[in-house]
């Protein structure tokens, strides 16, 4: 039996040191198939899944979370979701990110990128959910409304090799544009192309 003395400190440490030599697991994703349509017109804000709606419990990581400041700040929230980072907007467009969990330093886990337009919902910038420190991972500081209805952003990519801290593959930037429609308005992901890191 090994009996650790220095209190949890050590314990963290040690798992954290553990953590930081394991690969990143980069599994087939969206990003590396054709471009897909999954916003459509009218459809409604994403609910948080129960699996994926557990709180941190650790209060420092709530100091990351903005509060509403608009309507829609208020429906992402009424879906489930805590505001992050702070929101883009012009041409009548705004673009919001938005969390259902922390990870245990904090990181954002289980967010979305949501855009809406002249106030209406339409749609989110993946259709698949991100965290940090993943492949395919949104970075959500590389999100932007580029023009009357254009935007694009940024996601992270690993090798299966990476350690967790450190991706190596190029990043993908995806460009979309915004159709508004009789039906209400809507997202569509059009190029994709690699950014070297």
């Amino acid at each position: 039996m090994i009996i650790i003395r220095g209190g949890i400190s050590v314990l963290l440490a040690l798992v954290a040191t553990i953590a930081m030599g394991l690969p990143a697991q980069a599994d087939a994703l969206w990003l590396d198939q054709p471009l897909g349509q999954w916003n459509q017109q009218g459809m409604a804000i994403p609910q948080v899944g129960p699996a994926s709606n557990e709180p941190s419990f650790d209060p420092r990581c709530l100091a990351f979370t903005r509060p509403a400041e608009t309507p829609m700040d208020r429906e992402i929230e009424s879906a489930g979701w805590s505001l992050f980072n702070a929101y883009e907007a012009g041409w009548g467009v705004t673009l919001l990110t938005a969390l259902s969990a922390y990870d245990g330093m904090c990181r954002p886990s289980g967010y979305h990128a949501f855009v809406f337009v002249d106030g209406q919902f339409a749609g989110t910038l993946a259709p698949e959910l991100s965290s940090a420190r993943a492949d395919g991972a949104l970075s959500a500081t590389e999100t932007r409304v580029l023009s009357d209805g254009r935007l694009s952003a940024m996601f992270v990519r690993y090798a299966d090799s990476d350690p967790l801290c450190c991706p190596s593959r190029p990043s993908t930037l995806v460009t979309y544009r915004v159709d508004r429609t009789p039906s209400g308005p809507v997202v569509v992901a059009e190029h994709k192309t690699e950014v070297p890191r």
